[in-house]
C-alpha cells in the first residue's frame, strides 16, 4: 500500500505538473508560495489525521499537485536572487 501511495504520488506530479506550473505562471510569486505552503500543510495534517486508505491517497494528491509548481517558481526566483 505505501507503494501505491508514493507511485500515485509521483504519476500525479509527472501528470499534472507542467500544466499546472503553465497555467499558474502568472500569479505573483509571493502569494503562490504562500498557497503553495499552506495546501501542503493541510494536506500533511489530512495525511496525519487519515483512517482509511482513500482518505491518505487524497492526502497525498494534493500536495503532488503543488509540488511541482513549487519547484518551478522556487527555481525561477533563485535565478532572479542570485547576483551574476
Amino acid at each position: 500500500m505505501a507503494g501505491q501511495l508514493v507511485t500515485l504520488f509521483a504519476f500525479t506530479v509527472m501528470l499534472f505538473g507542467p500544466p499546472l506550473t503553465a497555467a499558474l505562471s502568472h500569479v505573483d510569486r509571493k502569494k503562490l508560495f504562500i498557497a503553495i505552503l499552506l495546501i501542503f500543510a493541510a494536506s500533511n495534517a489530512l495525511a496525519a489525521a487519515s483512517d482509511s486508505f482513500v482518505v491518505l491517497a487524497l492526502a497525498r494528491i494534493i500536495p503532488a499537485l503543488a509540488l511541482p509548481v513549487f519547484w518551478g517558481t522556487a527555481s525561477e526566483t533563485a535565478g532572479h536572487l542570485a547576483a551574476r
